[in-house]
């Protein structure tokens, strides 16, 4: 009996401790999340406050000030998309596309005098980048929104996810179609890439709300336990 005892106490502790580890690794699971929509959100502040052109965000490259920060950012978002791990493969080696063409953008700069048919290989990164999370958002989310169970919070997720992900197509379609067309004027192409960013952000931190409610708890109870435990 006490061996029976002893045993149903290492097996009760065993389950303990097994449930705190998923808890802590959904955690960082939502952290990873927040963090990668927190970087895209700090992009354009970051760089308006280098001072320098802002015809652009691409165009920031060419200030002393801005590059560092600005490959630094691009980098570091290319690098957390590889490593992050959805719910399939294909989402998956969509994500890891979509890193890896933004370490492109960041690494192979735009023509000095913004001339895009002198900048084939940055723009072509940049419309593959935002066509890949348009992929993921559009489609790859319905794969998760199944285990949602208030059906409200479903549909607003959805459209959360849907406007996100056509943001993300639209916008840079239009700034192209703006610079092409020689129509930009002041800095109207860095506010409308700005624009795409910020719904690359809305993305991810929709993402962090969805999975914090899979878990049962706020996004801000998450982030916080990530910090204190």
């Amino acid at each position: 009996m006490p061996d029976l005892q002893a045993r149903h106490a290492h097996s009760s502790s065993s389950r303990a401790a097994h449930n705190a580890f998923a808890r802590r690794a959904s955690r960082a699971f939502v952290f990873l999340c927040f963090g990668i929509g927190a970087v895209a959100v700090a992009v354009p502040i970051v760089l308006r406050l280098t001072g320098g052109p802002d015809t652009s965000i691409s165009q920031y490259y060419w200030n002393d000030d801005a590059r560092d920060l600005l490959v630094g950012m691009l980098c570091a978002t290319g690098v957390f998309l590889v490593l992050f791990q959805g719910l399939s493969r294909w989402e998956n080696v969509i994500l890891s596309l979509a890193g890896v063409s933004v370490i492109v953008v960041a690494l192979v700069p735009v023509d000095e005098s913004g001339d895009l048919s002198r900048s084939i290989g940055h723009v072509a990164a940049a419309v593959l980048f935002f066509l890949c999370l348009f992929v993921v958002a559009v489609f790859f989310s319905r794969n998760r929104l199944g285990l949602v169970e208030d059906e409200r919070l479903r549909r607003r997720l959805a459209m959360l996810y849907l406007f996100a992900g056509w943001s993300m197509i639209a916008l840079p379609i239009g700034a192209l179609m703006i610079a092409g067309m020689d129509k930009a004027e002041g800095n109207v192409i860095f506010w409308i890439e700005s624009a795409a960013l910020y719904a690359f952000a809305l993305y991810w931190f929709t993402k962090s709300f969805e999975y914090s409610k899979l878990i049962d708890g706020s996004v801000g109870e998450v982030l916080a336990a990530c910090v204190m435990e």
